[in-house]
């Protein structure tokens, strides 16, 4: 019975030291691996500026100012925040496609009306 006991806590003791190991990896990651940070700005007439900053290549900022502000922030390759979204174009594109598979329909069909007749 005792041995049952000591078994249960032995797992329980592996288990938070494993835990207790991974927090202290993401600990020690978050202190010590450095931001990572590039900016570009120009004048020629009207104000251009770039900035992105990075950290591990999980996270991701992107900054730009070309007459207008837009801010794009990922994790991994998942955008979280995206102040500029293109919704026109992206419904430009859903109605050329479904304009495009209505065309192949209608050819499919006139294609096989012309194998019915021969």
């Amino acid at each position: 019975m005792l041995h049952v006991l000591l078994l249960i806590l032995k797992i329980t003791g592996i288990v938070i030291a494993c835990i207790l190991g991974l927090v202290i990896i993401v600990v020690a990651a978050v202190l010590f691996v450095p931001v990572r940070y590039k900016a570009d700005a120009d004048y020629h007439g009207k104000f251009k500026a770039h900035a992105k900053l990075s950290w591990l290549g999980i996270l991701r900022v992107l900054v730009s100012y070309d007459e207008e502000l837009a801010i794009k922030a990922k994790a991994l390759f998942i955008t979280i925040y995206s102040n500029n979204q293109k919704k026109e174009k992206t419904s430009k594109h859903r109605t050329s496609k479904k304009k495009k598979t209505k065309h192949l329909r209608k050819m499919r069909k006139n294609h096989r009306l012309r194998w019915l007749r021969l």
